[in-house]
């Protein structure tokens, strides 16, 4: 294991939501359920390393990346349309919403 924590060159996932037109909501919520889950499970592994025993690691780094891993989290899931709104409209920038 490395000695300290560098977040892979490929993880560049990009959530865009409905960039791509219009689309049904049940296809958007599915590539946001496999977007939060890609980032949920980033988050179990930078949990694990930082709970490793014998592994030096700068946690406040890694805490940060959490945080950033959650406010992306709280945006994808505010991007997808509920029932009633329009799924090619953009939502209100409301900032994070403060769940998971």
């Amino acid at each position: 294991m490395p000695d300290s924590y560098q977040e892979p060159e490929d993880y560049q996932a990009e959530w865009t939501g409905n960039s791509a037109g219009a689309q049904p909501p049940e296809a958007i919520a599915a590539q946001a359920l496999d977007a939060i889950s890609e980032r949920l499970h980033r988050m179990l592994n930078l949990a694990m390393l930082a709970a490793a025993e014998g592994l030096t690691v700068d946690r406040d780094a890694l805490q940060k990346r959490l945080e950033v891993l959650r406010g992306e989290i709280d945006r994808i899931a505010d991007s997808v349309p509920t029932e009633g709104e329009d799924s090619g409209a953009p939502p209100p920038d409301s900032g994070t919403s403060g769940h998971i």
